[in-house]
Parts: C-alpha cells; structure tokens; sequence
C-alpha cells in the first residue's frame, strides 16, 4: 500500500483535494439557493450562483494545491501573484464550462420528465441541479488536473534557468 501512494501520491493528493474542493463549490453553490430559491428554476440566477461558488472553490483549490499537491514552496509574493494569474488564467476555462453548462441545462433538466420518475426521487426540486453539479466536477477534474500540473505548478527542467520568481519553479 505504502509503495502504491508513493507511485501515486500527487495525483491521489489531487484527488483528495479535488474532492474537497467540489464540496467547497457545492457548499457555496447550495447556500447561495438557500438564499436565492428563484435560482433553482431560473438560468440567470442559477449562473451568478455558479460564479460565486466557482470563485470561492478555485481560491480554496489553488492554496491547497499549491502546498500540498504539487508542493510547490515557493511562496514570496510576486511567484505567488504569478502562479495565481495563471492558475485562474486556466481555470476560466472550466468556468466557462460551468456557466455554459449551467446556462443551457437548467432549464431542461428541471423540466426532464424521466427524473421525476425514478424510484425516490419523485418532485425533489434539487435533483436537476445536482446532476448538473455532477457534470460540471466530472468535466473539471481531468481539464483543472492537467492545467495545474503542466501549466501553473510544473517544476522547471534542470536544462532551464530558473528567474527570480518565476512561475513554474518549485524550490524544495
């Protein structure tokens, strides 16, 4: 087992991190329904719901990749001012596919008839949104890993000199 999460602890770090970092969104996102129920039907809404809970989970997402994940330990702040533009550099991708996917299914998976005749489901007015979620974290995983890995945090070949700050180094 020991050998196995040495093999692969970044990505199972990742994962772990992943996780919570989807919960962090999730978290936002359901309490931004709490406040604004209109939300859960109108597509509006519901995008400005996603964009908050999608700001708040990429702060969350980049601190803790950063130090644990990819371990990178250079925190002086002009290298840390420069991974942080180009982490949410990269990650306006995903959230350009949060708001599109939250923006063009909203409304068609509320009004999904075959969800509401699944056994225990019957009217939850919750669960289109959640399937949504589900697409949206499943879509972001393996984009978000990629870009952290080889765009924001990678670590500098020995062959490349390393600048004063410079976004891709990782001292130890």
């Amino acid at each position: 087992m020991k050998k196995f999460y040495r093999k692969h602890q970044e990505l199972l770090r990742y994962l772990f991190f992943g996780v919570c970092t989807t919960a962090v969104n999730w978290a936002i996102h359901a309490l931004f329904l709490l406040l604004v129920p209109a939300a859960m039907e109108d597509r509006v809404l519901n995008t400005v719901g996603t964009v908050i809970a999608w700001i708040c989970a990429a702060l969350f997402a980049f601190f803790t990749y950063k130090k644990w994940v990819f371990q990178n330990d250079d925190w002086r702040p002009l290298a840390v001012l420069r991974q942080l533009a180009t982490f949410v550099g990269s990650r306006l991708l995903t959230l350009g596919t949060d708001a599109l996917l939250a923006y063009t299914l909203t409304e068609p998976l509320h009004d999904w008839g075959l969800l509401k005749q699944l056994p225990l489901v019957g009217d939850k007015e919750w669960l289109p949104l959640l399937v949504l979620k589900v697409l949206q974290a499943a879509v972001n995983m393996v984009v978000n890993y990629l870009t952290s890995k080889f765009l924001v945090f990678r670590k500098k070949k020995a062959t490349e000199p390393a600048e004063d700050g410079d976004v891709g180094s990782a001292q130890s």
